[in-house]
């Protein structure tokens, strides 16, 4: 990814007043999308979890014993980070798929219309590895968050990045890297490929009139995009909130699991349905969310991009 930077000879001219603004509406939009999501976040990743009273459990009993313990507040936890992160998000993405995209575009099997569909893909893998160096750091602490059922004392995010640091070094911020490059590399792929596919459809069914148009075809996009992309691999997000969900180990002691051993120990406890808790929380969160971010980010981008 690296290379995508640094072979691109216009990457410095994409980063003007224009791209810059993007970057900014993309921020909010993404913070909306978060905020209108996250208590099925929390949801989800208690379900996920190894242990504790709502593993393994229903959409409907994580709220209402999250509700009834901790109160609102409860599907709140973990908030921060995400809002933390999501304009470096946002930045990353950004600029690894378009420097990726235009040094694709320079090669035999990526070039032309022919190679489009095989670009975007490819792009959108590069950006989710790029934007793994945002997410693990973030989901590590919004999963340790999430999981913290105390309704009083609550763990803020600097002191989360405190423990984790001065038990496992900076390095430990890192925990869950492979699991999560395994889960948003071919994932980001997929998001790319449909959300072009679908917003041609769309704007075709739309008549192409203005700009409400336009946006009404973005945001159903970025819904089924969404969809997609998480459907595919919920059995990934799974295994990461497993490998998550333990503090990383202290620096110098051997380290943690493998990968393959985290799944191993997954399936002989639970057999193939332990990869698949929180489905119904992923796929009702996922187009709801998305649909609500690319809105958001039609309504602010004319603001900032005059």
């Amino acid at each position: 990814v690296r290379n995508f930077f640094l072979d691109c000879p216009d990457f410095p001219a994409m980063w003007t007043g224009e791209v810059l603004g993007e970057i900014t509406a993309g921020a909010i939009s993404g913070a909306a999308g978060i905020l209108f999501s996250h208590p099925i976040d929390v949801a989800k990743v208690r379900i996920q979890s190894s242990s504790g009273p709502y593993s393994g459990g229903s959409l409907s009993s994580v709220f209402s014993g999250t509700l009834r313990a901790e109160g609102a507040a409860g599907l709140y936890k973990g908030l921060v980070p995400p809002l933390c992160g999501v304009a470096a998000y946002q930045a990353v993405c950004f600029g690894s798929f378009e420097s990726a995209s235009r040094s694709l575009e320079l090669s035999d099997a990526f070039g032309g219309d022919a190679g489009s569909t095989r670009r975007v893909v490819a792009a959108g893998m590069a950006a989710g590895a790029a934007t793994t160096l945002v997410t693990t750091p973030v989901d590590l602490c919004k999963i340790r968050m999430q999981l913290d059922r105390r309704s009083g004392l609550r763990e803020t995010t600097v002191d989360c990045v405190r423990r984790i640091v001065r038990t496992s070094g900076a390095g430990g911020l890192y925990h869950g890297l492979t699991a999560c490059l395994v889960r948003d590399v071919a994932s980001m792929g997929l998001y790319f490929y449909v959300y072009e596919e679908c917003k041609f459809f769309f704007r075709d069914v739309f008549g192409g009139g203005g700009n409400g148009s336009a946006g009404a075809a973005e945001m159903l996009a970025g819904g089924f995009a969404g969809s997609a992309a998480c459907g595919s691999v919920i059995w990934a997000d799974n295994i990461k909130t497993r490998i998550q969900e333990v503090l990383p180990p202290a620096a110098g002691s051997g380290g943690s699991p493998s990968y393959a051993k985290s799944v191993h120990g997954m399936y002989r406890e639970g057999g193939f349905r332990s990869f698949f808790r929180g489905g119904t929380a992923i796929m009702v969160r996922a187009f709801p969310a998305n649909a609500v971010t690319f809105y958001v980010y039609e309504t602010v981008k004319p603001i900032l991009t005059p």
